[in-house]
């Protein structure tokens, strides 16, 4: 071990609070606002943890703990939080099956589960609730911490099988690897990574957590994983670099190709990609700007692995300026193996060994691993642990591989897919497959062996471009198989129809390609399968990468292989086929075919989005504001609203800012009123809820409603919870929010009922709340009126209210209600009993 490296995980947490201080590590959504976590305050929030998980919980050094929990702070800082109080976590996926959890637990003994109070976890082991889990302590006791070779945690490989293999990675084996990938990536670089895997996945946890913590860069959990939202978190915290798995490259590089042509520039973009080869990549940069501005601007580079990367899927992305840097590992090596540089890329190339990792070819070709990132066995299970050693210690992937000039390896095969011939030549199908998938006419490919008289042949699926002509697919089949050995050549063929089928990391799932019993010939044709006419069928086939039937009773999970990651893509294909808006919960809840199509059966439209500009917030918009306002909303306010009462201010005493403005409405002159009413300091970071669809509607009143009053689009249906996160943005970047929960304007002044939307925003905002009464607004600027007329006006602040995280959100409205109608029902009081003193 280098000198000074951290010897175990809550060493490394407080290495890096020690090197990075106050430096933002952790971002990620709690309920509307966005909290940040510094190096030091998770240092603090390991430590809290551990201590409310050995003194509340009464957890004990080496006892096992299920954490299920989405990516996030709070799961970050319970992993750590384990790791310092010397429990062995063990980490699951949310959508794990039932028979998996429970095979999981019976397996590992575990004692009890951390997981967020929503979940549904099907155990009989107490739940801690990961939101009860405290983020900061005054003084955390001391308690012995574990060492290099003590138990960190316990990965399980299989989500399906009744008797899972647990991989048992120690402190020393995750932080070697650590250290050994610490050179991908320059010291000079910056890292901004959002997070799209989930981190029960060891290669999320090395290359997309700890990799960063020890460059001193900052890690993004977004809240959703549709490509849409993932885009505007890349904008937002201006990302310079993602951990991906092939399936999303492909995923995004369909999108961006599918966008190119739909706008009408199908023949640029394919231009584009013929230029930019010999261009330098800041130069690429620049031919795809309009992409790269969608990005954010800075995203430099993708760190993949997880599964093979096709070459030319690579290379489509370097185009465009941006590096893939591939990798290869197993969770077993905790997990990284082999990895290309920052600057070192070499398509087709899963990299070199990392430093202080071992590997070596065996006389079949299987690459095998030494080194102190290898796990010592699987978690009580000394037969499995036995087969995948060799009798001399080295672990046994069951990749085959070759090595390439400068001790870089590529991946040829699975030792346990290799194809027997009846001459005994061996032959390992990603020989084959890359070959065959250079052809111009092949989309995607699959090289399966299938029974004959004589023994195996090679078959090929294949998946064209454009089009099921059998005549295209057999002049690509002859040029493959002219450059091919004559052992590798393809004697068969089928045409597929839709995606593959594929696996949650983007492996092909080859069993369920091979043809049909009947298919015996040695020519080039095969049956097509029959292309599915059903809505749903098709939204399965494409998420699913299967060209199969589905029937009702299949099960998601289990059947069909859709795991979390796959039910966001779900939601996502769904609203991309039929033009439904389909919440992620509602997609989170489903268990079968059947589920699906009830849901699909109640559509709910899709409301056009609605974006939150940048520029009404820009220091050149708030000093033109400050200058509009006073000559164009007050100076006719103070002509019209005559005489004008303001009261309350004290209000501001306690609540200084950010704060949720909340009012009645009976005017278009409400919002002017409030305004002017406001202290010059809080008025100029106030932006005001209006309507999307009416003022938002025309261009003109757009321009100058976001201008001139700092509005903003807030759909009252449709994208409402978009709406609330654009408040949350918002108050992030410290801007006070002015909304009217009626809804409407009031026809007679009198309140309207405030929508249920309120206590959510009230909640999720963690604002204080400062309850307004506005009177006279109806008489000075009735609804349909175009003229203002001359009228008494009066605003009332009310004492600021909090409301608390748990509170419900029904309880949150009807509270707020009643202050605004407590404070119209005193400006009543007043003008009927006499002159207003306040």
């Amino acid at each position: 071990m280098n000198t000074g490296f951290p010897a175990s995980l809550p060493d490394f947490v407080r290495h890096c609070a020690k090197l990075y201080g106050e430096a933002p590590c952790l971002t990620s959504r709690e309920r509307l606002r966005t909290r940040t976590l510094t190096y030091r305050d998770l240092e603090q929030a390991s430590a809290a943890m551990a201590a409310a998980l050995v003194g509340e919980h009464g957890l004990l050094k080496g006892q096992c703990v299920l954490l299920i929990a989405p990516s996030g702070i709070r799961t970050v800082a319970a992993l750590f939080g384990l790791f310092r109080a010397g429990v062995v976590a063990v980490p699951l996926d949310l959508n794990a099956t039932d028979e998996f959890l429970e095979a999981v637990c019976r397996k590992t003994q575990a004692v009890a589960v951390i997981a967020p109070r929503s979940a549904r976890v099907a155990t009989r082991l107490p739940v801690i609730a990961i939101e009860d889990l405290p983020l900061a302590a005054n003084d955390a006791p001391q308690m012995p911490e574990p060492g290099h070779d003590d138990i960190a945690e316990i990965v399980f490989t299989s989500g399906t099988t009744g008797d899972p293999k647990g991989v048992v990675l120690t402190h020393g084996n995750i932080l070697s690897d650590v250290r050994g990938v610490s050179g991908v990536v320059p010291p000079g670089e910056a890292m901004r990574l959002v997070s799209i895997l989930p981190l029960s996945h060891m290669y999320e946890q090395t290359v997309g957590l700890f990799l960063p913590m020890l460059m001193g860069g900052t890690v993004h959990y977004t809240p959703s994983l549709k490509p849409s939202a993932i885009l505007a978190e890349t904008r937002r915290f201006r990302v310079t670099g993602m951990v991906v798995v092939p399936g999303f490259l492909e995923l995004l590089r369909g999108a961006a190709d599918d966008r190119a042509r739909s706008g009408g520039m199908g023949g640029l973009w394919a231009l584009q990609h013929q230029i930019a080869p010999h261009l330098p990549m800041a130069l690429r940069r620049l031919l795809f700007l309009p992409m790269h501005r969608a990005f954010g601007g800075r995203l430099r580079y993708f760190l993949c692995g997880g599964a093979g990367l096709p070459a030319e899927l690579m290379k489509a992305w370097e185009r465009t300026g941006i590096r893939v840097i591939e990798g290869y590992g197993a969770t077993e090596c905790a997990p990284v193996i082999l990895t290309n540089g920052f600057d070192d890329r070499v398509p087709g190339s899963a990299g070199r060994p990392l430093e202080g990792t071992e590997v070596r070819l065996s006389d079949e070709g299987e690459l095998q691993v030494r080194g102190p990132n290898v796990f010592g066995g699987y978690w009580n299970d000394p037969e499995r642990t036995n087969a995948a050693f060799t009798p001399d210690g080295w672990y046994r992937t069951d990749d085959i591989a070759e090595e390439m000039p400068g001790h870089r390896f590529r991946i040829v095969g699975r030792l346990s897919e290799r194809i027997v011939l009846p001459s005994g030549m061996n032959v390992f199908p990603v020989d084959v497959e890359r070959e065959l998938a250079c052809q111009p006419e092949v989309r995607e490919c699959a090289v399966l062996g299938v029974p004959d008289k004589k023994g195996e042949r090679l078959h090929a699926v294949i998946r064209l471009e454009d089009g099921n002509a059998e005549a295209d697919a057999a002049r690509a089949l002859d040029r493959a198989n002219a450059a091919l050995a004559s052992h590798q050549r393809i004697t068969g063929f089928s045409l597929w129809q839709g995606d593959f089928p594929k696996t949650a990391l983007g492996k092909i799932k080859r069993r369920a390609l091979r043809p049909g019993e009947d298919e015996d010939t040695d020519g080039a044709s095969g049956a097509d399968p029959a292309a599915p006419t059903d809505k749903i069928a098709r939204i399965l086939q494409r998420v699913t990468r299967s060209g199969g039937a589905f029937s009702p009773e299949m099960r998601l999970d289990t059947d069909l292989g859709i795991d979390s990651l796959g039910r966001v893509e779900l939601a996502a294909e769904i609203e991309r086929q039929t033009g439904l808006e389909m919440p992620e919960d509602a997609i989170a809840g489903l268990a079968t075919v059947a589920d699906l199509a009830l849901l699909l059966s109640h559509p709910v439209p899709t409301a056009q989005s609605v974006n939150l500009a940048n520029w009404p917030r820009t220091a050149a918009a708030c000093v033109a504001r400050a200058l509009l306002q006073p000559l164009l909303l007050f100076l006719p306010h103070h002509v019209f609203a005559r005489p004008f009462t303001v009261t309350g201010q004290e209000a501001f005493a306690s609540a200084k800012g950010p704060i949720l403005f909340v009012a009645n409405h009976a005017s278009h002159a409400d919002t002017v009123s409030i305004l002017r009413a406001l202290p010059a300091g809080l008025r100029r970071k106030t932006a005001v809820a209006a309507a999307a669809d009416y003022f938002f509607a025309r261009r003109i009143a757009a321009l100058f409603a976001a201008a001139v009053l700092g509005a903003f689009p807030f759909s009252r249906e449709g994208r409402v919870r978009e709406s609330l996160g654009h408040c949350g943005l918002l108050a992030d970047e410290g801007w006070s929010i002015l909304i009217y929960p009626e809804g409407t304007r009031s026809p007679d002044g009198r309140l309207l009922p405030f929508k249920a939307g309120i206590g959510l925003l009230a909640r999720g905002l963690d604002l204080p709340v400062v309850p307004i009464a506005v009177t006279g607004g109806a008489r000075l600027l009735r609804k349909g009126a175009t003229w203002p007329r001359r009228a008494p006006v009066s605003v009332r602040f009310g004492a600021p209210v909090v409301t608390p995280p748990k509170m419900p959100p029904e309880e949150a409205r009807a509270l707020l209600e009643a202050r605004v109608a407590e404070l119209l029902d005193m400006e009543e009081t007043l003008r009927n009993g006499g002159p207003n003193n306040g």
